[in-house]
């Protein structure tokens, strides 16, 4: 069996129940509203009535209802033990993570020897069962998908994920080009860009707003044109040359000499253009696109994020540019909550009061700025009668052999919690009184993985 199979078998379970109750049930990140939105468009396309549940991964039996017919989007691979016994008719799952059981409409890329973590996202999974249905519009979503789960992690999409921009690319839909690695291309102020960047770490200029300021007016790139703030995607390419070349330069002398050699791949890279998405927006840019739906689904507005996933736009996109204003507010404010980062020998962490959906978004920004670059950082908060784990790291720890998916799920199955996630970037929901324990198993972990 095929992927491509495989999805054409789940196509013709879906044509079965056209005529039946149908449930979408995704997850609430980036991907998992761009791939909502792929399914949710084709059904409506086809005439399919259906409802959509955007869950968080430990929500994810409280959405199931009595629908004949459960598509998954972005999760359940995962979560099949519990799936199992509490789905009673049929289902699909559309995921791109580790699978933790097999079932018959399982549409999922590691079954196939396709690494999810890196070639296809969900997103991209939900646009390639999409395309049987003529949807080549959606492409735009998988590309959203893909670099909102990181995985033009080394500055390009690889895989299946570069067979769909290609797609992209010819339907006149997506532009790629190389640019530099710098966050916000089409709405952030150059300097704060600078000021943001953080893996890999630049010495003296990440977190410090005037030090970046310097470094543009010592390298001669004017901060304003016509009393406007210039962004990245108004720099000249000479402009983009001499300001990636600094970066490069200051971070080598915080890498390990035998990394240096990794580091224009990392400060360098593709950049995702929709060309039918308004200039000046964040939905003109892939990865500012990731971050919008992102934060309308970690401040439970996920219904909003969906809407704009399935094209709507008007009052839509006015609620959701409200919606990125709160989410920065409410970020800032979370950072402060973090008092103090503990230090062990392979890891570091911290526990805060902090919403448990966006411990994620905290850890990865403190892991640039307020701790140790090089160290795994686990962010620990409470959610309800368990503790939600959400742990990020380095490109260059990536490059070294680390993988916190894998350590992560063995920790948190040790300590009968349930894990996921990717290489870079996962997490964990554990009992509350197994912290310690899994501390310790997921330490003894990342320390194998740097020896092996």
């Amino acid at each position: 069996m095929s992927l491509v199979k495989e999805i054409s078998k789940a196509i013709e379970l879906l044509k079965k129940h056209k005529n039946d109750k149908i449930k979408i049930i995704s997850h609430l990140d980036a991907d998992g509203i761009s791939s909502a939105g792929i399914i949710s468009k084709t059904l409506g396309r086809e005439g399919i009535e259906h409802e959509v549940s955007i869950v968080k991964l430990n929500k994810i039996l409280d959405a199931i209802d009595s629908s004949e017919l459960t598509i998954f989007t972005d999760l359940g691979s995962g979560q099949l033990p519990r799936l199992k016994g509490a789905v009673k008719k049929d289902y699909i799952i559309i995921d791109h993570h580790i699978p933790q059981g097999k079932c018959l409409y399982h549409i999922n890329p590691n079954l196939f020897g396709i690494d999810g973590g890196k070639e296809i996202s969900g997103a991209g999974l939900s646009y390639l069962f999409s395309r049987n249905f003529g949807n080549f519009d959606l492409v735009d979503l998988a590309i959203v998908g893909a670099v909102g789960d990181m995985q033009n992690y080394w500055g390009r999409l690889e895989g299946l994920n570069r067979v769909i921009l290609e797609e992209g690319i010819k339907k006149k839909r997506l532009k790629v080009d190389t640019n530099l690695l710098l966050y916000g291309r089409e709405t952030r102020p150059v300097y704060k860009a600078l000021q943001y960047f953080s893996d890999p770490f630049v010495p003296g200029i990440t977190g410090n707003e005037s030090s970046s300021i310097a470094l543009l007016q010592r390298l001669d790139i004017p901060l304003k044109e016509n009393d406007e703030w210039r962004t990245l995607s108004d720099l000249s390419f000479e402009e983009k040359q001499k300001l990636a070349t600094e970066i490069i330069s200051k971070s080598a002398s915080s890498v390990p000499k035998e990394l240096v050699k990794f580091l224009p791949k990392l400060v360098i890279g593709e950049t995702y253009t929709l060309l039918n998405e308004k200039k000046g927006t964040p939905l003109r840019d892939a990865s500012e696109y990731s971050t919008c739906l992102n934060a309308a689904g970690r401040n439970d507005e996920a219904e909003i994020g969906l809407e704009i996933a399935k094209g709507n736009r008007g009052v839509y996109y006015d609620v959701l540019m409200g919606i990125l204003r709160k989410h920065r507010t409410v970020i800032a404010k979370s950072i402060e909550e973090v008092k103090e980062i503990t230090q062990r020998e392979y890891i570091q962490c911290f526990e805060a009061p902090i919403s448990e959906n966006i411990i994620g978004t905290i850890t990865g920004m403190l892991l640039g700025t307020n701790a140790d670059p090089y160290k795994p950082l686990v962010g620990i908060t409470n959610s309800e009668d368990s503790l939600k784990i959400s742990v990020r790291c380095s490109k260059v720890l990536v490059l070294k052999g680390v993988n916190l998916a894998k350590a992560v799920i063995k920790a948190a199955k040790d300590v009968e919690g349930e894990g996921g996630g990717h290489a870079p970037a996962c997490g964990a929901y554990i009992p509350k009184n197994k912290l310690n324990e899994f501390l310790d198993i997921f330490e003894s972990e990342i320390k194998k993985q740097l020896e092996a």
